[in-house]
């Protein structure tokens, strides 16, 4: 019997009475090529396709008795108190192979399968509640990994993209980039393939998108990232135009997250154009529904001024951060947990700007505000906060330094410099380029203090740790990169 020839099943033959329509029937099978296309006699064509007949129905029952055999092992593996194939596996017990097949009925399981599928979503979605409710015991030091451990039991009964999503959100807040980052891949390609079977997932594929550009800038993917907030506002102004009131806030975000990636790449003139549109749209939303609103209007005011402040429009930026500073303090009175960080977050890019007009007791003030927030905030959840205190540091010192205040700018240099290099060991992609910057910082001041193997020692670190986020990316790491490149140079030359 050839191999990969299809098997060619003959259900009836013409009569025996009927030689010549029989004998043409038989001689057309010949022309398939599946027999032999020479035979001396019709009655030799007959034998030839009755015993390739019955080679295949040996075949056909050799399979047959393969799958029962599988399947008998599978009877034997699976719990005998299962109601829902007890009476299959009773008729297979018995022979009556047919009979056991039908008595799985195929919509009946179907049914079963949709209500366990939305059951186990259910419970899972219970899972997650859970793990956010855990998280508002605030006295809890161990919040943090209860609700990790209620997220991995969530994921682990239902992996559908809602679950999955919320525990990304939860990883990212954690700043656990990299897990983070494999949950949103694996979300938007769930919605990815949703969406081709219908429109309503549109948005929850733009969604996925924009976090997941979040995430890539903050690891210094731009490109990926920028491709990704692209997407997301492409689909967001499409259902805005059908639909704004639902839309626009997402279109307004959208183009937020896109700016700080043109900001931060010296795309100036977008990024400003797109802080624009999305603080024009916040503060309509805002003008209807203030609580809702105005959160977002103080964000955007906050990044439109760090874009003023870069570009030395020193007064709208002060005045865009006193407004958004403002908003934060009025909503942190009302909800401290929610709200502090963004009151010292602006209150630390006011203090730049303080810093940079020469106005350092007021800069000095704003910091010391700031990082005594970041503090506490680092005390309930070291995960989150930690960044943002070693960031504290790292500027309080520059200041101290250039205010010779030199014994408080060496403590906080090194205090920001352990944490940066902790948080570098397990996430280098996004904290590297920081430990770099107070590399060339506390080397400045060592420099000035006449420490010059401190300060080489550091800078050259600097550099061989800023040079490849350089090469990867020169319109984002230019500045850093040429500032400690410059600083070595100088260092060298006067030895």
């Amino acid at each position: 019997m050839a191999d990969g020839k299809p098997k060619v099943v003959v259900y009836t033959l013409p009569a025996i009475g009927a030689d010549t329509e029989r004998y043409e029937f038989l001689t057309a099978l010949r022309g398939m090529e599946y027999f032999p296309v020479e035979v001396e006699t019709p009655e030799a064509l007959i034998h030839k396709i009755t015993l390739e007949l019955s080679l295949i129905a040996d075949d056909l029952e050799e399979e047959r008795q393969k799958w029962l055999q599988s399947a008998a092992e599978t009877i034997e593996r699976q719990p005998k108190d299962n109601d829902l194939t007890e009476k299959a596996r009773e008729l297979f017990a018995a022979g009556d192979y047919p009979a056991a097949n039908a008595a799985l009925d195929l919509d009946a399981l179907r049914d079963k399968a949709q209500a366990a599928k939305k059951e186990q979503k259910e419970l899972a979605e219970a899972f997650v509640l859970k793990a956010q409710l855990v998280l508002t015991d605030v006295k809890d030091g161990g919040r943090f990994d209860k609700a990790m451990v209620l997220f991995e039991e969530a994921q682990g009964i239902c992996r559908e993209p809602e679950i999955l999503f919320e525990y990304a959100r939860y990883l990212q807040d954690q700043n656990q980039f990299t897990a983070a980052i494999d949950k949103y891949v694996d979300v938007l390609g769930k919605y990815r393939l949703l969406a081709q079977g219908s429109e309503a997932y549109q948005p929850y594929v733009a969604g996925a998108l924009n976090n997941l550009a979040v995430l890539h800038r903050n690891t210094n993917k731009l490109d990926e990232a920028e491709n990704e907030y692209d997407e997301a506002l492409k689909i967001y102004r499409e259902l805005a135009e059908e639909n704004p009131a639902a839309y626009q806030p997402n279109v307004a975000n959208t183009l937020n997250n896109l700016a700080n990636l043109h900001g931060n790449t010296n795309k100036l003139d977008e990024a400003e154009d797109e802080y624009s549109e999305a603080l024009k749209i916040h503060r309509e939303l805002a003008e209807e529904n203030p609580a809702a609103y105005q959160p977002y209007v103080a964000m955007t005011l906050n990044n439109l001024a760090n874009l003023h402040r870069n570009t030395n429009r020193l007064d709208e930026a002060e005045d865009e951060y006193n407004e958004s500073l403002k908003i934060w303090r009025e909503l942190a009175e009302k909800n401290p947990a929610a709200h502090q960080p963004d009151v010292a977050g602006t209150l630390n890019n006011l203090a730049i700007l303080h810093y940079t007009t020469n106005k350092p007791d007021k800069a000095e003030g704003e910091f010391n505000e700031s990082l005594k927030i970041y503090r506490k905030l680092a005390e309930e959840n070291p995960a989150a906060y930690k960044p943002d205190v070693a960031m504290m540091l790292n500027n309080l010192a520059e200041l101290h330094s250039d205010t010779n205040k030199l014994g408080e700018a060496e403590n906080e240099y090194k205090e920001s410099l352990k944490i940066f290099r902790k948080l570098a060991e397990e996430n280098p992609a996004a904290y590297e380029p920081y430990m770099a910057e107070t590399l060339g910082n506390f080397a400045r001041l060592h420099r000035y203090t006449n420490k010059r193997d401190a300060a080489k020692k550091e800078l050259t670190e600097a550099l061989a740790i800023i040079t490849p986020f350089y090469e990867a990316y020169p319109s984002a790491h230019e500045k850093l990169y040429s500032m400690i490149k410059r600083a070595l140079a100088e260092l060298q030359s006067d030895e």
